[in-house]
């Protein structure tokens, strides 16, 4: 009875610690892809490091912070390999939005709201994509990271542009891309 028990605790320790291991390579293994251009790979990869995330023992807060890096992640990839509109990369920029919004990331949110957005605009989804988009107020935007308001803008452009708002969509290109003139060369990256 007590040796077994001990033998079972121990193996369930073990088995835990392969997991985090193996998650670790999973995760790693999938940016290495993306840094090789193996987009699939690195989509096999995520989803891999995905499916042993439930059986990680972190704190819930910790837990949403993974899963949030995965899915925009999968979803960067997915938008290449599967499409803009591919349901997956769809579902997998919809979770990392609702993972943001909870953890109170309005970077990680306005981005992801903007390649959901993006997902939306190539499904022909126009005010879908345009309401998701504008929910965020003057100051949330003012605060962003200048690669996230660019990217949030260039997707609320073309947008407007497929709506038929031609000048509004010329509008905000030319502020655009005075906004990425006017910055930094370490603020040109996400």
């Amino acid at each position: 009875g007590g040796h077994r028990m001990k033998w079972i605790r121990g193996v369930l320790r073990v088995a835990a610690a392969l997991t985090v291991v193996a998650f670790g390579y999973w995760l790693a293994g999938g940016d290495l892809a993306v840094a090789r251009v193996a987009l699939r790979e690195a989509a096999t990869h995520y989803r891999a490091a995905l499916a042993l995330l439930p059986r990680l023992t972190v704190q819930a807060q910790r837990h949403d912070a993974m899963e949030l890096d995965l899915a925009m992640k999968l979803g960067h990839v997915l938008m290449q390999t599967d499409g803009f509109a591919a349901e997956a990369t769809i579902a997998s920029f919809a979770r990392a939005r609702e993972l943001a919004s909870r953890l109170g990331q309005t970077d990680a949110c306005v981005v992801a709201c903007s390649a959901f957005g993006a997902s939306l605009w190539a499904g022909g989804r126009f005010a879908e994509g345009l309401a998701l988009l504008e929910q965020f107020g003057t100051e949330e935007l003012a605060a962003l990271k200048p690669m996230s308001r660019v990217f949030r803008a260039l997707v609320v452009g073309l947008i407007k542009f497929h709506l038929g708002a031609l000048e509004e969509a010329h509008g905000i290109a030319q502020a655009t891309l005075r906004e990425l003139a006017a910055m930094p060369a370490q603020d040109l990256q996400d």
